[in-house]
C-alpha cells in the first residue's frame, strides 16, 4: 500500500502506519488519525469561543476552508499526509548508521590541554590553559545545561562563538552526529609541523601578490622550503610544490584553471543590483599579535589594544592579505552565494525590453530538473533558482560545531609556536615535531621579526576565530559529504 493510499483509508491510523514500517518505537505517536482529527475539531470549536471572549476574528470553520481549498486533499487529510510524509522522512534518517568519532588523542594525551583549543578561556603567564577552566568548557559540553555554559571561565570580554551550536537539531537532511570527519593530526607529528611551517610562509607572503610566486624571492624559498618538509600533505604538480601550487586547496578541481577563482572578481548581479567585487583589505605592511605580550591578553578573550589599519583603496582579491581580510568579514556563505548568483543569472535580461546587461553565465539546470521539459511551468519555490539561492544560504555549521567542540578541540598549527615561545623551557616541555625542513623559514635575518617570536603574524589584530577549527590554513577551505560505510563523511 502507497502512502497516498494510507493516508485516504479512514480504517488506518496513524500508529498502525508507523508499526506497519517498522519505526523505532519513539518514533511512533501516541494519537491515532481519527482520534487526532476529532481532537482537532474539538480544538478549534474552542479557539472559536476563545476569539469570540478576546475579540478576536472568528476562525473560519473547517467545512468552509473545505469548500475554498482546491486539490486532490482537503485540508485535514493534507494535515495528516504532511505529518507521514515527515515521519517518513525522518525515519529515513535515522536508519543511517552512526559513524565512529574518533579524536586525535591529544586531550586524554597531555594533561596540561596545551594541544586543545581554548582561546578566549583563562590562561596562565606561559600562554597554557588554566585546567579549572579547561574543565568549566568540558563540564558544559558534557550537560548540555545552558546554565553551565553561562559558568564557563572566559578571562575577558571577547565572548566565545557559540559553543552549543553542535547540541542544535537540524530538521533538514542528517543530524550533525552521524556525519564523520577525519580527526586532525596530532600536535606531535610531522603532519601538523608541515601545516605549521606552510602556515608561517602564507604570513610571511600575505603582502606578495598571487601573480608574483613564480619571480618572487621570498616565495621561492618557500617553495623549496616546504619541497623538503618530511611530511607536507599539500597539492603537488609531478611530486614537487610549485608556484601554482603553493598555498592552494587540495580537494579535486581545486588545481584546475587560474590561481584565483574568477568568481571573486566578477561583477555580481544581485537583482536590479549589481556588486562591484572590490574590497576593503588591510594596510599592507601592518601586522598583529607579532610577540607573546600581546598574543597573551588576546588569547584570554580581551580585545586587541590595536585598532586594524586598512587601506584606503578598495582593491579586487590579489595576495594573501586581501583574502584574510574579506574572510574576516564575509557573511558566512557570501563566496558560495555570489558564485551562485553569477551563474544562475542570464547574461541580459531578455523577458522584456529594455534589455539590460546583467553579467551573469546563465549556467543551465541540471537535466534532471523536470521543468526544462515543461510547455507551460518554470520552477521557482520548488526546482528553481529562488529554491537554489535559498538551498546555498544553507550550510553545514551544526555539524561543524559538534565536531570542533564536542569531539575534536585543536588549536591551529601555529600554537606549536606559541607553545615553544611561552618561556625558557617551553621548547622542552612542548614535543612539537622536528621533521627535516623549516631551515630557511626559521634562519633567515631577512625574514620578519615573528619568526625570532615563534609567532605567526596575523594579518588581522583578534587572529583565528573563538572557536576551534578541525583545518585551519590555505589548503583546507572546501568541505563535502561523502559516503561512508558507517555513515556520511565531511571532508
Amino acid at each position: 500500500m502507497t502512502l497516498e493510499s494510507e493516508v485516504n483509508d479512514p480504517s488506518i491510523t496513524v500508529d498502525e502506519h508507523a508499526t506497519a514500517r517498522g519505526a523505532p518505537e519513539s518514533y511512533r505517536p501516541m494519537v491515532g488519525r481519527r482520534s487526532f482529527l476529532s481532537a482537532v475539531g474539538k480544538l478549534t470549536a474552542s479557539a472559536t469561543v476563545a476569539g469570540s471572549v478576546l475579540g478576536l476574528p472568528a476562525i473560519v470553520g473547517l467545512s468552509e476552508a473545505h469548500a475554498q481549498s482546491l486539490g486532490p486533499l482537503d485540508p485535514q487529510q493534507r494535515r495528516v499526509k504532511a505529518f507521514l510524509v515527515r515521519v517518513e522522512a525522518a525515519k529515513q534518517q535515522y536508519q543511517h548508521p552512526v559513524p565512529p568519532h574518533p579524536t586525535n588523542g591529544d586531550e586524554q594525551l597531555y594533561c596540561r590541554k596545551f594541544a586543545s583549543y581554548s582561546k578566549g578561556l583563562i590562561h596562565e603567564a606561559n600562554g597554557e590553559v588554566e585546567p579549572a577552566a579547561y574543565q568549566s568548557l568540558i563540564h558544559a559540553l558534557e550537560t548540555g545545561n545552558p546554565a553551565d555554559f553561562e559558568a564557563i571561565l572566559v578571562g575577558g570580554p571577547n565572548k566565545l562563538v557559540n559553543p552549543q551550536s553542535g547540541l542544535a537539531y537540524d530538521l533538514e537532511g542528517t543530524d550533525s552526529h552521524q556525519l564523520f570527519e577525519e580527526p586532525p593530526p596530532r600536535f606531535a607529528s610531522a603532519e601538523t609541523a608541515g601545516q605549521m611551517v606552510e602556515l608561517y610562509w602564507a604570513a610571511l607572503l600575505r603582502d606578495v601578490s598571487y601573480l608574483d610566486y613564480g619571480t618572487n624571492p621570498l616565495a621561492l624559498d618557500a617553495i623549496a622550503d616546504l619541497n623538503n618538509l618530511s611530511d607536507f600533505r599539500g597539492p603537488r604538480e609531478n611530486g614537487q610544490v610549485t608556484p601554482d601550487t603553493l598555498f592552494r586547496c587540495n580537494v579535486p578541481g581545486a588545481l584546475n584553471g587560474p590561481y584565483f577563482s574568477q568568481f571573486w572578481w566578477l561583477p555580481t548581479p544581485f537583482g536590479a543590483e549589481t556588486i562591484n567585487r572590490r574590497a576593503i583589505v588591510g594596510a599592507p605592511g601592518v601586522d598583529y599579535m607579532t610577540t607573546f605580550e600581546e598574543w597573551l591578553p588576546i588569547q584570554n578573550g580581551q580585545y586587541p589594544a590595536t585598532p586594524s589599519l586598512l587601506d584606503p583603496i578598495r582593491r579586487y582579491m590579489y595576495n594573501g592579505r586581501s583574502i584574510s581580510g574579506w574572510v574576516h568579514l564575509d557573511v558566512l556563505f557570501q563566496a558560495y552565494f555570489e558564485a551562485c548568483l553569477i551563474m544562475v543569472t542570464q547574461a541580459e535580461n531578455t523577458a522584456a525590453p529594455p534589455f539590460v546587461a546583467q553579467f551573469g553565465l546563465g549556467v543551465p539546470y541540471n537535466p534532471g530538473n523536470p521543468y526544462n521539459y515543461s510547455q507551460t511551468q518554470v520552477g521557482f519555490g520548488t526546482f528553481g533558482v529562488p529554491m537554489i539561492k535559498s538551498l546555498m544560504c544553507e550550510v553545514a555549521m551544526r555539524a561543524q560545531g559538534h565536531m570542533v567542540s564536542e569531539v575534536v578541540r585543536t588549536p591551529p598549527p601555529p600554537a606549536g609556536g606559541v607553545r615553544r615561545a611561552g618561556g625558557p623551557d617551553a621548547e622542552r616541555d612542548h614535543p612539537v615535531s622536528r621533521q627535516r625542513g623549516g631551515a630557511r623559514l626559521a634562519g633567515g635575518p631577512g625574514h620578519l621579526r615573528q619568526i625570532r617570536h615563534l609567532l605567526s603574524a596575523a594579518g588581522v589584530p583578534g587572529g583565528v576565530p573563538r572557536s576551534p577549527r578541525l583545518r585551519l590554513g590555505p589548503r583546507h577551505r572546501r568541505r563535502g559529504v561523502r559516503d561512508h560505510p558507517q555513515g556520511h563523511v565531511r571532508r
